[in-house]
């Protein structure tokens, strides 16, 4: 007899604050890997992809979540080191997803000052580390970009999103 697997979620709501003003809001989800599926929601984005250039190659050290660890303060041990990762089902550490969004936003980061802004990513695939991945990204507008975070090869997708800005 099979048992069937359930599902986990972790919801976070992550507010940033400078001088009592809010700066930054987030929501995360974070789902447990091998769930088999049944019962879930489909989430699908826009069926016309746009046409993605290559932007960016990036390097990741082995060290990498480590490091992130340090600075964040999330100790996940899937980030850590290949052994705690492979506890967990990873062959290797993966890299944080919280790091490569925001070093996909520093790379597309304009060099003015933003009055607002927007940004949605939806984590395809884990980035085993140490690794080398691409940026690629497609102008919507002055203000806006479509993303992907992609392997070296460019055919395996790790983040796919929308970043959106308004200037003073």
């Amino acid at each position: 007899m099979t048992r069937a697997r359930r599902s986990r979620c972790i919801r976070v709501s992550i507010g940033i604050y400078r001088s009592g003003e809010a700066v930054w809001d987030a929501d995360s989800v974070y789902l447990k890997r091998g769930v088999d599926g049944r019962g879930s929601a489909s989430i699908t984005t826009d069926t016309t992809p746009p046409a993605l250039v290559r932007e960016a190659r990036w390097q990741l050290p082995a060290q990498l979540g480590r490091d992130y660890a340090k600075v964040s303060g999330d100790f996940n041990p899937i980030h850590l080191h290949a052994l705690t990762a492979k506890a967990f089902d990873f062959p290797r550490a993966i890299a944080h997803g919280m790091w490569t969004l925001g070093r996909m936003l520093a790379a597309l980061q304009p060099s003015k000052q933003l009055d607002t802004a927007n940004v949605r990513g939806d984590f395809k695939s884990p980035i085993f580390l140490p690794a080398e991945t691409t940026l690629w990204t497609a102008a919507l507008s002055a203000t806006g970009r479509d993303f992907e975070v992609r392997d070296l090869t460019g055919e395996r997708h790790h983040l796919r999103g929308r970043f959106e800005w308004e200037l003073p």
